[in-house]
C-alpha cells in the first residue's frame, strides 16, 4: 500500500497579495485564542472608576472643591477618563494597522509576497524575503 505522505510535494511556494493577507488575518482572528481574559484589566479599570470618584470626593473634603462645583468636577473627571481610553484604542488600533501596511509595502510595488515553504526530514521550513523560519 503506498504511503500517503510520499505523494506530497517537498516544498511550497506561493504568493499573497495584501487585501489576501487582511481577509486571512480576519478570519484568523475569529478564531484564536485569546489567552489571558484580561479580569485583571478589568478589575483595575474598575478600581480606577472607583479611585477617580474617591479622589473628587477628598477634593470636596478638603474643601478644594464647592458642593455646586463637585457634579461639574465628576463629569470632566470621568469624561477624561473615557477619552483617554477610546484615544489609547484609536491609537493602538491605528498603529497596528499602519505595521501590518508598512510590511507589505516593503516586500513589493505591488503589495505581494512570495513565500517558500519546505518539508524535510528535519522539519518544515518557511522562508520569505524578510526571514526564515525552521519548525522541527
Amino acid at each position: 500500500m503506498d504511503d500517503p505522505l510520499r505523494s506530497l510535494p517537498d516544498s511550497l511556494a506561493f504568493t499573497r497579495r495584501e487585501d489576501e493577507a487582511n481577509a486571512y488575518n480576519a478570519i484568523a482572528w475569529q478564531r484564536l485564542d485569546r489567552g489571558p481574559d484580561y479580569s485583571n484589566f478589568r478589575a483595575l479599570t474598575i478600581v480606577l472608576v472607583f479611585g477617580i470618584g474617591a479622589v473628587v470626593l477628598l477634593a470636596a473634603y478638603l474643601g478644594l472643591v464647592s458642593p455646586e462645583q463637585t457634579s461639574a468636577v465628576f463629569f470632566t473627571a470621568y469624561a477624561g477618563f473615557v477619552a483617554g481610553g477610546f484615544a489609547y484604542h484609536v491609537a493602538v488600533r491605528a498603529r497596528h494597522r499602519a505595521i501590518v501596511r508598512a510590511s507589505f509595502r516593503s516586500t513589493s510595488a505591488i503589495g505581494a509576497e512570495t513565500f517558500d515553504v519546505g518539508f524535510g526530514e528535519s522539519g518544515i521550513h518557511y522562508r520569505t524575503s524578510r526571514f526564515s523560519v525552521s519548525v522541527p
